[in-house]
């Protein structure tokens, strides 16, 4: 029922969610974190459905916001028009655990040309494959990286996080 097939989400949204986009044929589209961006891709694809993993959800065809209200009745109905409950309903994504960090920084260099920190994000990125990814990116707002790390094994988490944070620290920290 969705324009394009398609489901647009913040790079923040759990990669749990484009397995079961993708198990059900469709894809996901994903932009930077808020959601005035979800939202002009939305407009720029045709696309109808879209939101942040805070759950803030946004639907072009009823509306041009972001309203919870909305959020819950359409919940509510297609799970009336299936049958299901919410328990089973909420089975159909596997959430991947993720642990975010956040580290003082000194400066904001594009971390892609600071070569020790791109060397150790692609070998973690090697070490997570398909099954786990790594976002690093620096508050807008704060003098602060974004460290995120999703994997299917807690264990995967912690090696990437003992691996990136010290050096970070020292390339990037104040």
């Amino acid at each position: 029922m969705l324009p394009g097939k398609t489901v647009v989400v913040t790079v923040m949204s759990n990669l749990g969610l484009d397995e079961a986009v993708s198990g059900s044929g469709g894809r996901v589209e994903r932009t930077p974190v808020g959601d005035r961006y979800v939202a002009a891709a939305m407009k720029k694809g045709g696309f109808q459905l879209g939101g942040e993993q805070s759950g803030h959800l946004l639907f072009l065809d009823a509306s041009p916001a972001g309203d919870g209200l909305l959020s819950a009745l359409k919940i509510l109905d297609l799970l009336q028009r299936r049958k299901e409950p919410l328990h089973r309903a909420r089975l159909v994504m596997k959430r991947y655990p993720q642990k975010l960090v956040n580290l003082r920084v000194r400066h904001k260099p594009a971390w892609e040309t600071v070569p020790p920190v791109a060397a150790a994000v692609r070998e973690m990125e090697k070490l997570l494959g398909a099954k786990g990814r790594i976002l690093l990116r620096y508050s807008g707002t704060e003098n602060l990286v974004r460290l995120l790390v999703e994997a299917d094994e807690e264990d995967k988490i912690r090696l990437v996080q003992e691996k990136l944070v010290p050096i970070l620290n020292e390339h990037l920290g104040e």
